[in-house]
């Protein structure tokens, strides 16, 4: 039904992050069961449940568990293996990061009223703009479903897609077909 799949994670919206970030990654269907696959093999064996970057980077002070008791070599060794399974499995990467602070200091009034109220919707519109980017030159044509996790935060990016069900041109350019537009949960970034 589908030719390739857009899973989307956010940062900065469930904490008080100074910056506020929109990705995706975009896969044919075939490379995300072997993400899947590779990410939960990665899981059992590094001993963690869930991988928020956010967490694994934190100040040892701030530091969450399992990441807290790791030591810098194990740290290293998971980070490169996860980097390893998205650089093998996805086909491209979207992502794009706006300083909180500047945006709600010198974005435009009128831009906050009408399209983006916050920082991190703003940067879901410009990650959205990248995609249409790349979608024109390498996947016209092409259906392609779009995931979002399912956590306060991405409620913002649903409502980005909920006007494509009303815009047949803008839906095009992004490879959405209006009637397939979903939300599935996994916790995978």
């Amino acid at each position: 039904m589908f030719d390739m799949e857009i899973y989307w994670d956010d940062s900065g919206t469930h904490d008080t992050s100074p910056i506020a970030v929109a990705a995706c990654y975009v896969a044919d269907s075939t490379q995300w069961k072997e993400f899947v696959r590779n990410w939960d093999d990665a899981r059992k064996e590094e001993g963690f449940d869930c991988f928020h970057m956010a967490d694994f980077m934190a100040k040892p002070e701030n530091n969450k568990k399992p990441f807290c008791d790791w030591d810098k070599p194990k740290r290293n060794h998971v980070y490169s293996l996860l980097a390893t399974i998205i650089n093998t499995r996805v086909r491209m990467g979207f992502g794009f990061g706006v300083p909180v602070p500047a945006f709600d200091k010198y974005a435009p009034e009128h831009l906050k009223r009408e399209m983006c109220p916050d920082a991190f919707t703003f940067a879901v519109q410009c990650a959205m703009s990248l995609v249409t980017d790349w979608y024109a030159r390498f996947g016209q044509g092409k259906a392609i479903q779009y995931v979002f996790e399912d956590r306060p935060g991405m409620g913002k990016v649903k409502q980005r897609f909920d006007v494509l069900k009303e815009n047949p041109i803008l839906s095009e350019g992004l490879g959405v077909n209006a009637y397939f537009l979903s939300a599935r949960a996994r916790c995978f970034v």
